[in-house]
C-alpha cells in the first residue's frame, strides 16, 4: 500500500502543532478545534513567525515520489546509478589484469577463483542469507583443476529464523538436498569454515599481494555470495570489504575474446549462454562424497565451481596452444577431438555437440546423474571435520570417478551419425520377416488401385483393405513391441484376426 501523502507545511498547523505540545492535546483534531478560534483572533504579525516557519519547511523539504513500499525512488536511482559505477569499475579492472597478463604471454598460469554458495534460506527483514554449502576452486589454464586445489565444506548455519524452516525444506528437496536445521540450538560451525577460507586463499594469493584474490561467482549469485561473506567478516573479524566478488560472465567475455584475439562474443549474453548450458553438469565423479550418492549431484557446490573450470578451460585452451588433460581440463574419460580447435568457432567444440545432444543445462534440470562415488579416488581425510571435504593431496588429476554416460565429442558425434544411419536405414530395409514384409509391400499400394477394385470392398471400408492371400497365420509375423506391457500388442492382433475373418472387406488387386 503506498504511503499517504504528507500535507505541505502551513502556518496554521504550525500554529496547530505548538499548540498541542504546549497544552499536552493528545489529539490533533481536537488541538484544530481549539486552535481555530485562537488563530481567528490573531492580526498578521503574530502569524507570521508561524508563516516563516511554514515557509522554512517547505524549502528545506522537497516533496518525492515513493514506491509502493515506502522506498524514496530518487534513493532507488542513486543506489542503481552507483551499482553499475561499480561494475563498471569491476568491468575495467578484470579487464586491465587480463591485457597486462596477456601482454607478459602469461595468461595460461594466471589464477582465477571461482566460489558458489548453496542456501537454505533468506530472512527478508534482515536480508540475511543462511549458508548451506560452500564450494571454491583456484586453477590456471595451464595446469586445470588439481585436487589440492579446491576447498568444499557443508555449512551447519545454526537455528533458522522463525517461519522459514518449511521454505527451508521445500528448497532443499528441489535442489542440494541438504538436511536442514529442524531443530532449536542447531549445531553451528560457519565461523570455523570462515578462517579455513582464509587460511585457503591466504596460502593461494599472489606473491606480495596484501589483498585476498578475485573470486567470481555467477552474475546471479553475487548479491547472495557478497551478504554472506560480508557478514562473516563482520561477525568474526569485524571486517567489512574484505572479499572482491566479481561477475563470471563478465571475465569469461573478457577472457575469451583476449584468447581468440578479436571479439568473437560480442556480448555477455553469449558467456551467460555458455554458463547456463553447463555441458558438464551431468558429469559423474565432480560433486562430494555427500551428493555423490544423491540424486541431484549437479547441483553440490563443489561440482558447479568444477565444472565454471573446466568450461573456461574447454573455451580457452585451445587459443593458447594449451592441451587439454582428463581429469584436470575436462572431466576423465572425456574424448578429446583432435580437430577441437578447427572446427569450433565462437563455441567450444565439446560444448557445440553436447547442446545439440542432450539440450541446455534447464531442460536436462530433472535428469538424474550417474552416482559414481568421488570417495573411489579421494580417500583422504577431511583436515578439520566430518563436513568438510578441502582436502591436501598429491598433484594430478582431481576426480578418478568413471564418466559413463555423457562424455565428450567423438562420442557424441558418433552417437549421432549411427542414430541418423538407423533412421535412414529404415526407409530401405525394415529388417522385418519375409512373409510379413511382403504382405506390407500389399498393403501398401496407392489408393487409387484399391479404389478401381472396389467391388469386393465393403461399404465405408477404409482405403487399407487387406489383401485376400493375407491370411491369418501371417499375423504371426508381427515383430514383438518391446517389452510386451499394455493392451496395445494383444489387442491389435486380435482386430487384424477379426477383420480377416469377416466377408467383404478383401481386395483382389492382388490377384
Amino acid at each position: 500500500m503506498a504511503p499517504k501523502k504528507q500535507a505541505k507545511p502551513n502556518a496554521f498547523m504550525e500554529f496547530v502543532y505548538e499548540l498541542q505540545q504546549q497544552r499536552n492535546i493528545r489529539s490533533t483534531e481536537q488541538a484544530v478545534s481549539v486552535a481555530g478560534p485562537l488563530w481567528q483572533n490573531m492580526n498578521q504579525q503574530q502569524r507570521q513567525r508561524f508563516k516563516d516557519r511554514a515557509s522554512h519547511l517547505k524549502n528545506a523539504v522537497a516533496p518525492g515520489r515513493y514506491t509502493s513500499e515506502g522506498i524514496l525512488v530518487d534513493d532507488l536511482v542513486r543506489e542503481e546509478n552507483l551499482k553499475i559505477q561499480q561494475e563498471q569499475q569491476e568491468k575495467e579492472e578484470v579487464k586491465n589484469l587480463i591485457s597486462a597478463s596477456n601482454s607478459r604471454d602469461s595468461l595460461g598460469s594466471e589464477v582465477w577463483f571461482m566460489i558458489h554458495f548453496n542456501t537454505f534460506c533468506r530472512h527478508a527483514a534482515t536480508n540475511r542469507y543462511y549458508p548451506a554449502e560452500i564450494g571454491v576452486v583456484k586453477f590456471t589454464l595451464l595446469e586445470g583443476v588439481k585436487q589440492e586445489n579446491v576447498f568444499h565444506y557443508l555449512i551447519k548455519s545454526g537455528d533458522l529464523p522463525q517461519g522459514y524452516k518449511h521454505e527451508a525444506l521445500l528448497h532443499s528437496k528441489e535442489t542440494h538436498e541438504l538436511e536442514i536445521p529442524l531443530s532449536s540450538n542447531s549445531p553451528d560451525n560457519q565461523e570455523e569454515v570462515y578462517f579455513k577460507l582464509l587460511d585457503f586463499l591466504e596460502k593461494n594469493k599472489a606473491p606480495g599481494n596484501r589483498r585476498l584474490p578475485i573470486m567470481f561467482a555467477d552474475k546471479r549469485h553475487i548479491e547472495m555470495v557478497k551478504s554472506i561473506l560480508d557478514d562473516w567478516s563482520g561477525q568474526f573479524e569485524g571486517k567489512t570489504n574484505l572479499f572482491k566478488i566479481y561477475n563470471l560472465q563478465s571475465m569469461f567475455l573478457t577472457l575469451r575474446n583476449t584468447v581468440a584475439g578479436g571479439p568473437i562474443w560480442e556480448t555477455i549474453t553469449i558467456s551467460d549462454r555458455e554458463i547456463e548450458k553447463d555441458v558438464y553438469c551431468h558429469t559423474p565423479g565432480l560433486a562430494c562424497k555427500y551428493h555423490s550418492v544423491s540424486s541431484r549431484p549437479h547441483f553440490c557446490s563443489q561440482s558447479i565451481v568444477i565444472r565454471y573450470a573446466y568450461m573456461l578451460c574447454d573455451n580457452c585452451c585451445s587459443d593458447l596452444n594449451i592441451t587439454l588433460e582428463q581429469g584436470s581440463h575436462v572431466p576423465l574419460k572425456s574424448t578429446i577431438s583432435d580437430n577441437a580447435t578447427t572446427i569450433r568457432d565462437s563455441s567450444s567444440y565439446c560444448s557445440s555437440i553436447r547442446s545439440s545432444q542432450f539440450g541446455s543445462s534447464r531442460s536436462r534440470k530433472g535428469f538424474e546423474s550417474d552416482t559414481d562415488s568421488v570417495a573411489d579416488t579421494w580417500d583422504s581425510e577431511s583436515v578439520v571435520s566430518d563436513t568438510s571435504t578441502f582436502t591436501s593431496g598429491n598433484n594430478g588429476s582431481m576426480f578418478g570417478g568413471s564418466s559413463q554416460g555423457r562424455s565428450r565429442t567423438d562420442s557424441s558425434v558418433s552417437h549421432s551419425a549411427s542414430t541418423l544411419n538407423s533412421y535412414a536405414s529404415a526407409t530401405v530395409k525394415t529388417n522385418l520377416p519375409s512373409g510379413f514384409e511382403r504382405k506390407l509391400t500389399d498393403l501398401s499400394l496407392n489408393s487409387g488401385s484399391r479404389r478401381a477394385n472396389n467391388e469386393n470392398v465393403r461399404p465405408g471400408a477404409s482405403t487399407g483393405a487387406i489383401p485376400k492371400n493375407f491370411t491369418s497365420a501371417d499375423s504371426d509375423d508381427f515383430p514383438p513391441l518391446g517389452g510386451g506391457k499394455g493392451k496395445g500388442r494383444g489387442r491389435g492382433r486380435a482386430v487384424l484376426a477379426a477383420r480377416l475373418q469377416r466377408p467383404g472387406i478383401l481386395s483382389d488387386h492382388d490377384d
